[in-house]
């Protein structure tokens, strides 16, 4: 690309430079929460209620429970904001 065509995109992002990197963050936070959530459904499964046992050392099905319920909480405030980045700002939308 010309130097002259990457400065007008830098100039037309600068605005949304907050929008752009809040947006990617909780796109890679999405990411991994959709790849740890099946992940999350076979340990409960697997070692906890085919076991007939609630609590393996240190970690029980509500931690789990609480993590699996974080990462879908997640993803809905992130749907919330990459669909309505114009109109609201993070602030409006999460507090």
């Amino acid at each position: 690309m010309k130097s002259k065509t990457i400065n007008r995109i830098k100039d037309m992002t600068k605005p949304y430079f907050k929008s752009i990197i809040a947006i990617s963050l909780l796109s890679l936070l999405v990411s991994i929460g959709e790849i740890a959530k099946p992940y999350i459904i076979e340990i409960v499964i697997d070692n906890y209620l085919s076991k007939g046992i609630y609590q393996v050392e240190a970690m029980t099905i509500g931690i789990l429970g609480a993590i699996y319920i974080s990462i879908v909480i997640i993803r809905k405030y992130y749907k919330f904001y990459s669909n309505n980045s114009n109109k609201y700002s993070w602030r409006k939308c999460c507090i």
